[in-house]
C-alpha cells in the first residue's frame, strides 16, 4: 500500500509538473500567435501601400518622365523638351529636327532640367558612347553648366534611367537603379 502510495505521489507530481509546463507552452504559442497576426497585419497594410504605389508610379510613369535641355548654361536659349509618351526612352538629340524640322539640338546643350528625372546624357547618337549620369540632388552645378562636367556642347542623346522612386522610397539617396 505504501508502495502504492508513493508512487501515486510521484506521479501526482509529475502529472503536475506536466500541466505547468504545457500551461506555458500554451502561453507561449498564444504570445507567437498574437504576434504573427501583427505581422501579417503589417505585411498586409505594407503590401496595399505597395500596390498603390504601384498603382500611382504606372499611371504617372508616362507623364513623370520628362527633361528639358538648353543651348546656354543657367537653363537659357534654345529649348529642347523630351518625354516618354510614346514609350521610347532614347532621344537623339536632332529628333525634332529630322521629324518636323526646326533647331537641331544635336551636340549644342550647355544645361538640363531633370524635372525630378535620372538621365543619362551620351556623346554620340543611339544612345550609345561616354556617358555623363544625373539625378536630382546630384551634380545641380552640372545641370546648370554641362561645362562643370566637361560635357558643354556634347550631348548627342539622351536616356531616362531607372526608378528613382525605388531608392528615395527604400531610404537610399537620391540617384538613379
Amino acid at each position: 500500500n505504501e508502495f502504492f502510495d508513493g508512487l501515486q505521489a510521484n506521479y501526482r507530481h509529475a502529472f503536475v509538473d506536466m500541466i505547468a509546463t504545457f500551461q506555458n507552452i500554451t502561453s507561449t504559442l498564444a504570445a507567437i500567435a498574437t504576434k504573427m497576426d501583427q505581422m501579417d497585419n503589417n505585411i498586409t497594410a505594407l503590401s496595399m501601400e505597395l500596390k498603390d504605389l504601384n498603382s500611382r508610379l504606372i499611371k504617372n510613369s508616362r507623364n513623370f518622365e520628362k527633361a528639358e535641355l538648353y543651348e546656354d548654361k543657367h537653363f537659357y536659349g534654345k529649348e529642347f523638351d523630351i518625354d516618354n509618351m510614346d514609350g521610347r526612352n532614347c532621344f537623339n538629340a536632332d529628333y525634332r529636327h529630322r521629324i518636323v524640322g526646326g533647331y537641331n539640338f544635336i551636340n549644342k546643350a550647355s544645361s538640363i532640367k531633370l524635372n525630378g528625372n535620372c538621365v543619362r546624357l551620351y556623346d554620340r547618337r543611339g544612345c550609345t558612347g561616354k556617358t555623363l549620369e544625373l539625378s536630382p540632388g546630384s551634380r545641380e552645378d552640372c545641370q546648370k553648366d554641362l561645362d562643370n562636367c566637361n560635357w558643354n556642347n556634347i550631348t548627342a542623346s539622351r536616356w531616362f534611367v531607372g526608378l528613382l522612386f525605388t531608392k528615395v522610397w527604400a531610404g537610399l539617396p537620391w540617384g538613379c537603379l
